[in-house]
């Protein structure tokens, strides 16, 4: 007999169920709240109104929210609700704190960070960070400071680059007194310089 495969969307009644197996009752509800109203995964349907305070009936999964006259039962995409809840459990089990985060799992998470790459792992993290950083609150917090730390790398080793370059334009030569500014060849790329901007400008 196959298996049965995993429903790609499930209820908050079904996502509480599922919790229940990692944490106690009232921590499972609140943490399951607290993503819901949060909006911090795939639900449907989804209103453009505040659900901080939502009112979940977790027997049904009906959900009433102010500025909406009637109850609805909104499903979550299950893939969403795995990666927030139960991504990277070596490190990052739901029974554990959110900041509780090994060496190892930074590390892990690093490593397949630079393989996505930076811009990618940016332009997630504006978005909310649930399709490619996901788990809980701390792993977004520390995707952004790993996008920090590649940035400021990116920009020291632009800086050495620029400041190579101009240092490029002072050209030492021997002489018989020991090393000596050859001017002639610095007024030399200067001039080249100063020619290649000025045709630049009058192109522009």
């Amino acid at each position: 007999m196959p298996a049965l495969k995993e429903p790609k969307r499930i209820s908050l009644a079904e996502g509480l169920a599922l919790l229940e197996g990692h944490l106690p009752i009232e921590q499972a509800k609140r943490r399951l709240r607290q993503a819901f109203i949060q909006k911090a995964f795939s639900q449907e349907p989804l209103f453009a109104l505040p659900y901080d305070e939502a009112d979940i009936d977790w027997t049904t999964g009906l959900v009433k929210i102010p500025r909406k006259q009637d109850r609805f039962c909104p499903t979550l995409s299950r893939a969403d609700f795995n990666s927030y809840f139960f991504q990277d459990q070596a490190d990052t089990e739901v029974g554990l704190p959110d900041d509780d985060i090994s060496e190892d799992g930074r590390q892990a998470r690093f490593a397949r960070w630079e393989k996505i790459g930076v811009d990618l792992i940016k332009a997630d993290l504006i978005n909310g960070g649930h399709r490619l950083v996901g788990g809980p609150p701390a792993v977004r917090e520390l995707a952004q400071k790993w996008v920090r730390i590649k940035e400021a790398e990116a920009k020291a080793v632009a800086d050495t680059a620029s400041a190579g370059k101009r240092a490029d334009i002072v050209t030492l030569k021997p002489t018989i007194w020991g090393m000596s500014i050859d001017l002639k060849e610095a007024w030399r790329r200067f001039q080249a310089w100063r020619s290649g901007f000025m045709r630049r400008r009058r192109r522009s």
